[in-house]
């Protein structure tokens, strides 16, 4: 099976990730364009002149772009046949899908739901546009689903599969390990410790992890960079127990450290859960949000709770030092083991494309 990627980020996201362990024992991909550990994987990329990741502040110049990256890619793929292109972020789906359809079946992958307003509905209708030449979308949750299938048209294929987990990469600190995590953390042996994992974007509510550790008697620390990184520094100054730690390539020290995983969101596109959310549960950490998030149901299957109002403290004083909380984490993060969500991938892309995909073992 001959498998061509098309992706392009410099993000250190989630949905980067994806594609990376997806294909990460999968015989013959071929990424065009780039990813954050694609090449570490030993994965074959081959480099095709892309403009950035399109957002609020890049999408006009990222459609000014779309004619000429739409050529260098044709003639990247030109010597070489695939049995499919799997496609991933908007500008790639709306700018790409026709023109690669005409070699090979298309597939979308989609991690959040659609955002609102002007700038939603443009993108709606050039997505639903670009929908007419795709076999499938692989969605990572029911609610990224529904929010798909009201855009796409009624002939292109949902199918819903979970984020999957590295269970072999992740396990529940033990009490020697957790102290030594905290060390390089450079917290005290003793203190509790709440992790937050993410990137420090609006969107993913950031500066609530202030006012989570006004009120926490304990370190809060944070794994994660972003535009909203010095800024929030900034506005936390008068308190000395939040670490900022930035960008960190590999987070199991800092959740091997924590002793519960807080996660903040304003709800405005994401697929649940996260893949930060199963990586906290597969290393024993049940999850703490709010209800604006919307990530409760998660939260709660996960071994953890949903706050009401502005106090996260009582909720995080009763997870703390819950065994019944962590094996519940655990437990729940194993159902989304690597090697069920392989499959599940097989299966789904088997039903999609009318033939066998082998995905590699898990």
């Amino acid at each position: 099976m001959s498998i061509a990627v098309v992706a392009h980020s410099n993000a250190p996201g989630g949905a980067e990730r994806y594609l990376v362990e997806l294909y990460r024992n999968a015989s013959h991909p071929v990424l065009f364009g780039h990813l954050r550990g694609w090449q570490e994987a030993d994965l074959v990329s081959r480099q095709v002149e892309f403009g950035p990741k399109w957002n609020r502040t890049s999408i006009l110049n990222g459609v000014a772009r779309l004619p000429a990256e739409r050529s260098r890619l044709l003639a990247a793929v030109a010597d070489a046949d695939f049995d499919y292109f799997h496609l991933q972020f908007k500008r790639e789906q709306i700018g790409f899908s026709r023109a690669l359809s005409a070699r090979a079946p298309v597939v979308w992958t989609e991690h959040g739901r659609f955002i609102g307003g002007l700038n939603g509905a443009l993108l709606g209708r050039a997505y639903r546009r670009a929908s007419r030449y795709v076999r499938g979308v692989l969605c990572v949750s029911e609610t990224v689903a529904e929010s798909v299938a009201r855009v796409v048209r009624p002939s292109v294929a949902i199918e819903v599969i979970e984020n999957g987990i590295d269970l072999a990469g992740f396990q529940p600190a033990s009490l020697p390990a957790k102290i030594a995590a905290k060390r390089v953390l450079g917290v005290p042996g003793g203190a509790r410790v709440a992790a937050w994992v993410g990137q420090l974007h609006d969107g993913k509510a950031p500066e609530k992890i202030i006012s989570i550790a006004e009120n926490f008697e304990g370190v809060v620390v944070v794994a994660g960079d972003g535009p909203l990184r010095g800024e929030l520094q900034r506005d936390s100054t008068h308190l000395d127990n939040i670490k900022w730690l930035g960008h960190v390539n590999d987070v199991r020290t800092v959740l091997a450290a924590a002793d519960v995983f807080l996660f903040t969101s304003k709800n405005r596109g994401e697929g649940y859960p996260t893949t930060s959310m199963l990586e906290a549960g597969a290393s024993g950490l049940p999850t703490i949000t709010d209800a604006a998030s919307g990530a409760g149901r998660v939260a709660q299957l996960s071994g953890g709770s949903v706050i009401q109002g502005r106090d996260w403290g009582p909720s995080i004083d009763r997870i703390v030092g819950s065994e019944v909380a962590s094996h519940r984490a655990r437990a729940w993060a194993e159902g989304h083991s690597l090697t069920a969500w392989r499959r599940s991938h097989e299966q789904s892309l088997t039903r999609i494309l009318d033939r066998k995909i082998d995905l590699g073992a898990g």
